[in-house]
């Protein structure tokens, strides 16, 4: 059973004990991400169910979000095939490091200092962005709404960036 409301393009699908998120993509509306939000992994039926109610209401390809090895089976199962693995980067921290999170204004490696983005600096966020992934796949490529989007996804972040001179700006992290 879809839930959905008028406002939000986000449908929200409840099976058994899984319910999707799904999100058709920005650049292709017949293009569509799920995720499961909540309850146990689905199964392979759920995910041909979905898959089979997603086809008919013209979708034509669908994406998962990020999937653990045990996740990934049912989608297997059910025709998904890897598009991209997700590189995850590690570090480990040490009491020494404490002090070089406690300042406000964090100096980036080349010892910039860093600085909230503006309003103004969003093309050139955008603009740097493009340029970074453009190596990649359409789904790493965002837009200015996505980007917006981005900043808000969550009640509290911080979006910064490391200014080389008044027109050259890159983001230096969330």
């Amino acid at each position: 059973m879809f839930i959905n409301t008028p406002t939000n393009p986000v449908l929200a699908y409840s099976c058994t004990e899984t319910v999707f998120r799904i999100a058709t993509w920005q650049i292709d509306p017949h293009v569509a991400q799920i995720v499961a939000v909540t309850g146990p992994g689905p199964t392979t039926d759920e995910v041909v169910d979905l898959v089979d109610e997603l086809r008919q209401r013209g979708i034509r390809t669908l994406m998962t979000s990020a999937l653990t090895a045990g996740d990934q089976e049912a989608f297997r199962l059910a025709g998904f095939i890897p598009y991209e693995h997700l590189l995850l980067l590690h570090r480990s921290l040490t009491v020494r490091d404490q002090s070089l999170f406690k300042r406000r204004n964090l100096l980036s490696p080349s010892g910039l200092r860093t600085q909230p983005v503006k309003v103004a600096d969003r093309d050139a966020v955008l603009t740097l962005d493009q340029q970074a992934f453009s190596h990649t796949s359409p789904l790493w490529q965002v837009d200015h709404d996505t980007l917006v989007e981005a900043t808000r996804v969550t009640d509290e972040h911080r979006w910064r960036i490391v200014r080389r001179s008044r027109t050259n700006a890159g983001p230096a992290g969330h």
